[in-house]
């Protein structure tokens, strides 16, 4: 093929150009308390947000193509909300991040601090949390304002806050999803024999629950052996 090199050239940079203008401006969303007690996109569903406390949700990889993007949302969610001092990334989405990205938080930090907003980052994932420790990012913010979970961000947030978080409880108080309440243990069903007792020539068995199969099971052991003592 007498031109197969330029073809394979030209395919590359179409793919390359496809994949940055696919990526550019990747999900971005504002988080907040659905009837059903999960975090969902506020504006999608049209639920109420906080003024205080912000949960930004980024689904992409953070690189030189939407580093700008990103911050420009932060930014104008920081502007809707004069009374923000809490604004907390769910990074989960973020599989990577490249050094424009790094840049770009570390700036984007100082700005939130200069703003007086306090910056946290939750459920990150280890690559993301090993790039932004190789680079000095989490030096610089702090390990105590990197949480495993938004339900664990949040109660920092409510017991900083202290009395003034009640503007903001639905948010705080997230029931039914990853808050620090454990779930209930379930049931299991399950059979206890207790000790032989002087006298018995049995044991006694305690059943809690009983299958019909189990129930059958045992009638059909009893008629054996009253048909054996015969």
């Amino acid at each position: 093929a007498p031109h197969l090199e330029m073809g394979l050239g030209v395919g590359l940079i179409l793919s390359i150009s496809f994949y940055i203008f696919r990526t550019m401006r990747p999900n971005f969303a504002e988080l907040s308390m659905h009837p059903d007690g999960t975090l969902r996109d506020a504006k999608q569903h049209n639920l109420k947000t906080c003024d205080a406390i912000t949960i930004l949700r980024f689904d992409g990889t953070l690189y030189f193509a939407n580093a700008g993007f990103f911050e420009t949302r932060v930014l104008e969610n920081l502007a809707e909300k004069p009374m923000l001092r809490y604004l907390i990334i769910d990074a989960e989405g973020m599989n990577q991040m490249d050094a424009s990205g790094e840049d770009m938080l570390c700036i984007l930090n100082e700005r939130l601090e200069s703003a007086g907003v306090i910056l946290l980052i939750a459920r990150a994932k280890k690559q993301l949390y090993d790039a932004l420790d190789n680079s000095g990012f989490i030096k610089e913010l702090g390990k105590e304002h990197f949480f495993r979970r938004r339900g664990d961000a949040l109660k920092f947030v409510a017991d900083k806050m202290g009395e003034t978080v009640a503007m903001c409880s639905p948010l705080i108080t997230i029931p039914g999803s990853e808050t620090e309440t454990p779930n209930k243990p379930t049931p299991v069903i399950s059979e206890n024999i207790t000790q032989k007792e002087p006298g018995n020539t049995k044991p006694q068995t305690t059943i809690e629950k009983k299958t019909d199969t189990k129930q059958a099971a045992k009638e059909s052991n009893t008629s054996n052996q009253n048909f054996s003592q015969l």
